[in-house]
């Protein structure tokens, strides 16, 4: 059983610099501060932390930071399409504001009933969940003691709530902007959380 888990998201990429629903239709590399965001994280990680693998959404943005991490353990990435970041449909690419006049009526059910709300011509919340939840267990039931996951922010969240068995309603209350890593104890469920760290470098 994995005893701790490391949770990182992706680096900065300018879509989170312009507010923009970025999801897994979306697959923009990482900026120039990305790019110093995962190296930097790759040496924090590196000096401080023994990492058994390396597991990561395939998105570039994703893939980008998990290389470096990888590279400075001598270790392969595993690839898991599982998470991919919440495919946001047709508000993929936009900002609030851009945000169609007829699809206003959706912002207010997704508000008030989220794990029950689809984005338009996008994916269902519960099955967002469902499939990064199974990552998660499939990490905690793993025979490698320390795993580290990079993937995206809303995956973070939703591992951070699985693994302290807390409802996902509560997501909001954890921020983790581009290069934040998360460390969790996973080897007695409910997991601990045992720090949340911004990044180093920007924002």
């Amino acid at each position: 059983m994995a005893a701790k888990l490391i949770l990182i998201r992706h680096s900065a990429v300018q879509a989170n610099t312009e507010k923009r629903y970025t999801g897994s239709r979306s697959d923009p590399s990482l900026t120039a501060e990305g790019r110093k965001q995962a190296e930097d994280l790759a040496q924090r990680i590196s000096r401080g932390q023994n990492v058994d693998r390396v597991l990561a959404s395939p998105l570039a943005r994703a893939h980008e930071t998990a290389e470096k991490i990888a590279q400075e353990k001598t270790l392969a990435v595993d690839y898991d399409p599982r998470l991919k970041e919440i495919d946001f449909g047709r508000w993929d690419g936009k900002t609030f504001s851009e945000i169609p006049p007829a699809d206003k009526s959706y912002i207010t059910q997704w508000v008030e009933e989220p794990l029950t709300f689809r984005f338009p011509e996008g994916e269902a919340i519960s099955a967002f969940l469902e499939r990064t939840n199974a990552v998660a267990k499939d990490c905690i039931n793993s025979p490698d003691r320390t795993i580290c996951v990079v993937t995206h922010g809303g995956n973070v969240r939703a591992m951070i709530c699985y693994c302290l068995g807390i409802d996902f309603s509560h997501q909001h209350a954890f921020a983790v902007p581009p290069g934040t890593v998360v460390f969790l104890e996973t080897e007695h469920m409910p997991g601990r959380l045992i720090s949340l760290e911004p990044p180093a470098i920007g924002s």
